[in-house]
C-alpha cells in the first residue's frame, strides 16, 4: 500500500469526522488501514470505504484506532480559574450549562464539575454534558477511577477533597461524576436541544484542514448562548482569531466570545465564595459594550510589567489591529529579555496575518528559549505540514513526550 491508495479512506475521514491525515501523519494511518483491512477481510480501500459506510462497528474500531486519549485532570489549570470566575458572575434564573467535547476519558469535564462546586455552586447550578467519539474513552470516564498518571500537576488538594484511594487506582466522588452525562458522539454529529454558556473544544481543531477548522467554528459558535464562551486549545488560538472571534484578556486561558459579544474582565472569586457551598446570586451582572470596554482600557492601562505589556499586545490583536500588534510586539522584544512567551505571541499574532514565514521564525526562535514550548511546537508542526516538510515528524514525536511549562492546553 502506498500513500494513493489510501486517498479514498483520507477522504472518508474527513467528511464524516472532519479527521485530516496529515495532521496525525499519513504513514500512520496506513499502518491502522492495514491492520483494520486485515481484520475486516477487505482487499481493498475503495471495499473497505465502502464496509464502512454500512457498519457502524466496522467504523468505530477504525475510529478507536486512530484516537489519542491522553488528558489530565486540571490541564492547563487559567482556563478552569477564568470558568469558575465566569461562572459566579453568570449565574441564571437556570441552570449554567457546560459542554467538554472531545472529553476523552473525563478529567476534562470531571475538572469542570470540581471547579465549579470548589468555587461555591450548587449541584443544580449547573450542568455537564461531555462528548466523545470513543467508546473506549467514554468506558474509563463513566467508570470514574484513575491511576496516578491523570494527576500531573499540584492537584493534590483536589484529589484528596474529591478521590478515594484504592490500590493504585483513584475513585471519584459520586457528588462530581453525578454532574456529569456523558453522549458518544462528535462535534458534526451532536446535536442538542440546548445551548451552552461554556464550552470546552480543547486540541480538536488542530486535527482539521483549514476549511473543516472554519466549518467547526461555526458549529461551535451555534452550540454557545450569546454571551457564551468558547475555550480552546493553545495551538488553536490562531485559528478563532482568523474566524473573527475575540479573545478575552486573561493570558494562557484561550477563552473566546463572538466579535458581537461583550468580554468584561470577570471578578475575583474571594475566599469565602471558594470554602461556602452556597447558591451564586441569581442576578446577572450588568456589562459593558465592547467598545467601551477597548475605551476604557485604552484610558487606563499602564505597562508595569512583561505580562501586562504582552496583555496589551494580545488585546490588540484580538481586537483585529493585528499590523499594530506585531509592531508593538517586535518593540516589546527590542525593549525586553528575550522571552519565549513574547516570541511566541509575536508568532500568533504573524499567523493571524498570514504571514507564514515571520510565524515560523517567531516560533523557532521561542523553541530556542523553551525547548519544550507546547504551543510553539504544535504551532510549527501545522506550518511545516502545510509543505510537506519531513521536520514536522520528528516536532510531531517531540511534542508527544511530557509538556513543558510553556503553553500547555
Amino acid at each position: 500500500m502506498n500513500e494513493s491508495d489510501i486517498v479514498p479512506l483520507e477522504n472518508y475521514l474527513r467528511d464524516t469526522i472532519g479527521l485530516a491525515s496529515d495532521s496525525i501523519g499519513r504513514g500512520l494511518v496506513m499502518r491502522v488501514a492495514q491492520r483494520c483491512m486485515s481484520a475486516a477481510g477487505a482487499h481493498t480501500v475503495a471495499e473497505y470505504v465502502v464496509r464502512l459506510r454500512n457498519d457502524s462497528r466496522l467504523r468505530q474500531v477504525l475510529i478507536e484506532e486512530l484516537v489519542v486519549s491522553e488528558t489530565w485532570f486540571f490541564r492547563d489549570r487559567q482556563p478552569f480559574e477564568l470558568l469558575a470566575r465566569l461562572a459566579l458572575d453568570r449565574s441564571r434564573a437556570r441552570p449554567l450549562r457546560v459542554l467538554s467535547m472531545p472529553c476523552s476519558t473525563g478529567e476534562e469535564p470531571y475538572s469542570i464539575a470540581m471547579k465549579l462546586l470548589g468555587a461555591g455552586l450548587a449541584s443544580d447550578a449547573f450542568h455537564i454534558d461531555a462528548v466523545d467519539i470513543s467508546e473506549g474513552a467514554l468506558a474509563v470516564a463513566k467508570h470514574a477511577s484513575y491511576g496516578s498518571n491523570a494527576f500531573r500537576g499540584d492537584e493534590g488538594r483536589a484529589r484528596d477533597m474529591w478521590f478515594t484511594p484504592a490500590g493504585a487506582r483513584w475513585y471519584l466522588d459520586e457528588r462530581v461524576s453525578s454532574q456529569v452525562k456523558f453522549h458518544h458522539g462528535n462535534l458534526f454529529t451532536f446535536a442538542p436541544e440546548v445551548r451552552y454558556d461554556f464550552i470546552f473544544c480543547r486540541n480538536l481543531l488542530i486535527y482539521f484542514d483549514a476549511p473543516m477548522q472554519g466549518t467547526a467554528v461555526r458549529l461551535l459558535q451555534d452550540l454557545l448562548v450569546d454571551d457564551g464562551v468558547l475555550f480552546v486549545g493553545h495551538a488553536e488560538a490562531a485559528v478563532l482569531l482568523r474566524e473573527g472571534l475575540v479573545s478575552w484578556p486573561e493570558l494562557r486561558s484561550f477563552a473566546f466570545t463572538r466579535r458581537a459579544d461583550r468580554p468584561v474582565k470577570a471578578k475575583a472569586v474571594s475566599t469565602a465564595q471558594a470554602h461556602s457551598r452556597v447558591r451564586a446570586p441569581s442576578l446577572p451582572k450588568e456589562r459593558l459594550p465592547f467598545s467601551d470596554v477597548v475605551r476604557r482600557t485604552e484610558r487606563t492601562f499602564t505597562v508595569q510589567t512583561e505580562d501586562a505589556s504582552l496583555a496589551e499586545i494580545q488585546s490588540m490583536a484580538d481586537a483585529g489591529r493585528v499590523d499594530e500588534a506585531a509592531l508593538l510586539a517586535k518593540a516589546h522584544l527590542a525593549t525586553h529579555e528575550p522571552s519565549a512567551e513574547a516570541f511566541y505571541l509575536l508568532g500568533i499574532i504573524h499567523d493571524a496575518r498570514g504571514d507564514a514565514g515571520g510565524a515560523e521564525a517567531a516560533y523557532r526562535k521561542t523553541l530556542y528559549l523553551n525547548p519544550k514550548h507546547d504551543g510553539a511546537i504544535t504551532h510549527l508542526i501545522l506550518l511545516l505540514d502545510k509543505r510537506s516538510d519531513p521536520e514536522a515528524l520528528r516536532l510531531r514525536q517531540r511534542a508527544r513526550r511530557p509538556s513543558g511549562r510553556g503553553g500547555n492546553a
